[in-house]
């Protein structure tokens, strides 16, 4: 392989990668499930949420986590999960 079409190789890689890395997080439509109550816990990069059934359900965060305003243990939150456990967006509850 050629030094230039190397280069060029390596630089779509290098763009591409980060959007097919974020599209596979993102919520699949109108069908996200929201997991609705109480931040239980904080554990690095997991929170605990107990759900107003009494529940606890664990989801992951990571950079690309919308966080709403600031999130504290004992808050009402809604979080919107991928299958995957990842939350794409976690908001306050009124």
């Amino acid at each position: 392989m050629n030094w230039p079409r190397m280069i060029l190789f390596l630089s779509l890689l290098v763009w591409t990668c980060p959007s097919a890395l974020a599209a596979e997080k993102e919520c699949p439509g109108p069908g996200c499930p929201a997991v609705k109550g109480d931040l239980f816990k904080k554990e690095g990069e997991f929170y605990v949420i107990r759900d107003f059934a009494g529940n606890k359900v664990r989801v992951r965060i990571d950079k690309s986590t919308r966080l709403e305003g600031t999130i504290n243990v004992g808050d009402r939150i809604e979080a919107l999960v991928t299958e995957e456990g990842y939350a794409v967006s976690i908001r306050p509850l009124k």
